[in-house]
Formats: structure tokens, C-alpha cells, sequence
């Protein structure tokens, strides 16, 4: 029975009760049995009335479980959140060559074309802790030319027509302002086929980046939502995550009705890393079209802020295609660690590296020209890693090396890790 059905029945009672016309000894008879009646009918009334507020009050709670995942997937149940802050140096030696898609005179695809207006608000700290920088390489140019403007620009390449270099000087010169008789490209037979060399030493000098990073783990917080079925679909769901009463992030959110798994990558959003060792409060809330909104207990996860152990520098150092010895722009990179007192005695020393990417789909067979190729990249990366090493000079340092492939194309990675006293 609704509302709407108890409300005309409690109507037809009292119509019925008030119209007794029977005589006053006879109404004295019947009196008392309708008084007993309506209290009865009033009492039932009553509970039914309770119990649809109590059936109301029980699809007025939407409840969240929350767990972690582990780095290998795995869920954690009744997650803490131990959060870790890593003093982070960043090193990224630049590239001194432009490679060109085969017989083009245009830039290649990979460069990072901006326009004029885009230039004005560009920042070398936006691109310091990029892995590959290598499309980035002409802004980089740009940027430093702007402020440097003692700073000149040398071009080469092997074909006598230099389109290549005027490509690149064309592009200087109108996006960042560059003025023409800055850059001077001059032909050099032994510049590889579609390149172009850039010489400067200060404009090419290795990008530097410091920061605290801090790390959470486990990496993923991940919410299972359940809602109960109401009359009308959901208008909006929310899942807050607050510290200390404020919000950590914006509420992950969405329109219609609530996604029963949703994933919270906590080091994919840095700035929402919980900055203090209160819980976390997290509940679900949703909100309808007309009827009243519902929100769910409030559900705490622990967080553990631990201090700095150890400070962190990744220097990345790019090679061209076929490339395997150590450039003046890698030893760059080199000295620059050096000269901050980044590589010590007692540093932990991991390098890693790999080739060019290959294009034949994993589980693919390789063709006898698939495996030379491959073969061929073995060891081009065994070739660069023993370079850096020597360059490194990993055994006056006490360190060891270890390969490790990565999705970076032609690089190899140097991790140094420094234990704080």
C-alpha cells in the first residue's frame, strides 16, 4: 500500500464513522465497538505508514567498499596508503641531429610544431622531465635562442641544396623570431643521409629538472559502488575523497547511474598524493531529478606518510638510429651529475635500454629479415650500454649496472639512487 492508497482509506473511514444516524441508546451500543475499531484501524495504519518509511530509509543508502591494486594488478584489501616523498633530479641530454622521413624536405612529424602565439607562453620546465625530447628539440632551440640573443646557430647536412636546414631555420624564424642571420647552414658530406646537425654548445646543453616527487602505495585506490534501485535513474553520482576536511580532487563524477568499478590512479595525479597522515574520508553521493538524494557512510583509509631515505636522478641520454658510441651531448649530461654531487662512491647505479621499436605485432612470427634486424638491435643496445658505462665510469664509482628494457625508443636510462645518512 503507497501513500497516496492509506490516505483514501484513513478519507473513507472517517466518512463512514461521522455518518451514523442510529438512535442515542442504540449509538451508545455501537459506540464503544467503533471507537475499538477506529483505534485498531489507526494502529494498522500506523505500522504501515513505519514500515514504508522504513523501506524509504533503507534505498536512501547507497554504500562504497573501497580496496588497492598493487603495481601487478593484485587487490589489496583494507588498503593503507603509505605515501613516500623522493627528492627527484631530472637530466635529459639533447639530441644534436633532426632526422627527416625519406627524401623529405619538410620537418618531420615527430617535431612539435607550435605557432607564434603558442611560443610566447612556452616553458623549458614543461618538457624537463620528459623521457624523449627529441620532438621538442627546435622549441627547446627556439626558447634558448629568445634568451640568449648572443647565441648563434649552425646547420649541417649532406645534401647541397640544404632544404632540410631551411626548413628548420624557416620555422626559427617565424615562430620564435629568430633572426636569419643568426643561423648559417653550410653542407658537410659526412652528416647522415636526411639529417641535419645543429651545433651549439650552449644551446644543446642537457635540460635539468628538480622536484620532490612523492609516490603513493599502493598506486590505485579502486571503488566498488552499489546503489539501490529507486523510482527514477540517477541524475548525477559523485565519489568525494577528502583529508582533514578538504578535498583532495575534484569528485570523481560522472552523469546518469553510478559505474559499479571505478579507479582512483593516485601517481598518475601528483598534486592529489594525500600531503598528511590523517585517513582519508571517502563516500558516495547521488543525486536525482526530483526525489531526495542519497549518501553513503562515510568509509576511512589510513594513510602513512613516510620521510625522505633517498634521493633519486634519472639522466636520459638519446641515441640516433644507428648510433652506439657516447656524443659530446651525453658526456654533457655526465659532467653536469657530476658537477652536483649526483653520482657518489655509495650511489646504486641501474641503467636501461633499448632499440629501435619494432613493428612486427607481438606473437607474429619473424620473417629470416625480422630476426637479422632484430639481431641487429641486441646489439646496438649491448654496444650503447657498454659506452655509457665506460663514460660513467661505473667501477671508480662502485656501482653496477643492470639492462632493463623500456618503451623508449634508441635510449638508454641511467637510475641513481643515493641513500640519505
Amino acid at each position: 500500500m503507497d501513500n497516496n492508497s492509506m490516505k483514501s482509506a484513513w478519507v473513507l473511514h472517517s466518512a463512514r464513522f461521522k455518518r451514523s444516524s442510529r438512535p442515542a441508546a442504540e449509538e451508545s451500543k455501537y459506540a464503544a465497538v467503533g471507537r475499538v475499531w477506529h483505534i485498531q484501524f489507526l494502529s494498522l495504519l500506523g505500522v504501515a505508514f513505519a514500515l514504508l518509511s522504513l523501506e524509504t530509509s533503507f534505498a536512501q543508502k547507497p554504500s562504497v567498499r573501497v580496496v588497492g591494486v598493487g603495481e601487478a594488478g593484485n587487490e589489496i584489501p583494507s588498503p593503507t596508503i603509505t605515501v613516500a616523498p623522493v627528492p627527484t633530479t631530472h637530466i635529459t641530454a639533447l639530441s644534436s641531429l633532426i632526422v627527416f622521413e625519406e627524401n623529405s624536405q619538410t620537418l618531420p612529424r615527430k617535431i612539435a610544431t607550435l605557432s607564434a602565439q603558442q611560443a610566447k607562453t612556452y616553458k623549458l620546465e614543461s618538457v624537463a622531465y620528459c623521457t624523449d625530447c627529441s620532438g621538442e628539440m627546435l622549441n627547446i632551440i627556439g626558447k634558448r635562442m629568445t634568451t640568449a640573443p648572443q647565441e648563434n646557430l649552425v646547420l649541417s647536412e649532406q645534401d647541397a641544396a640544404l632544404k632540410r636546414s631551411a626548413a628548420v631555420s624557416e620555422y626559427l624564424r617565424t615562430v620564435w623570431g629568430i633572426a636569419p642571420e643568426r643561423i648559417t647552414a653550410k653542407v658537410q658530406k659526412n652528416i647522415p643521409k636526411n639529417t641535419v646537425e645543429i651545433r651549439s654548445d650552449s644551446l644543446l646543453k642537457p635540460l635539468l629538472g628538480i622536484d620532490t616527487m612523492r609516490t603513493a602505495t599502493p598506486p590505485i585506490m579502486r571503488f566498488y559502488s552499489t546503489v539501490t534501485a529507486r523510482e527514477e535513474n540517477a541524475a548525477q553520482w559523485a565519489i568525494n575523497i577528502r583529508q582533514d576536511g578538504i578535498a583532495l580532487r575534484s569528485p570523481i563524477s560522472a552523469a546518469g547511474n553510478i559505474k559499479p568499478i571505478v579507479d582512483w590512479k593516485i601517481n598518475k595525479e601528483k598534486n592529489t598524493i594525500p600531503p598528511g597522515s590523517k585517513p582519508l574520508k571517502i563516500s558516495l553521493e547521488i543525486r536525482y531529478p526530483t526525489i531526495a538524494n542519497e549518501r553513503s557512510e562515510v568509509v576511512e583509509v589510513p594513510v602513512n606518510a613516510l620521510t625522505t631515505r633517498a634521493t633519486h636522478c634519472d639522466i636520459i641520454l638519446p641515441f640516433s638510429p644507428n648510433e652506439a658510441s657516447c656524443t659530446d651531448a651525453h658526456k654533457a649530461a655526465l659532467n653536469l651529475a657530476r658537477e652536483r654531487g649526483i653520482l657518489q662512491a655509495t650511489s646504486k647505479i641501474a641503467m636501461r635500454s633499448n632499440g629501435a621499436l619494432s613493428s612486427v605485432p607481438p606473437g607474429t612470427p619473424l620473417s629470416d629479415s625480422d630476426k637479422k634486424q632484430a639481431k641487429i638491435q641486441e646489439t646496438l643496445v649491448a654496444q650503447r650500454l657498454k659506452a655509457v658505462e665506460k663514460a660513467l665510469g661505473v667501477s671508480v664509482t662502485g656501482g653496477t649496472t643492470q639492462p632493463i628494457s623500456v618503451e623508449t625508443e634508441n635510449c638508454v636510462i641511467i637510475h641513481i639512487e643515493n641513500p640519505i645518512p
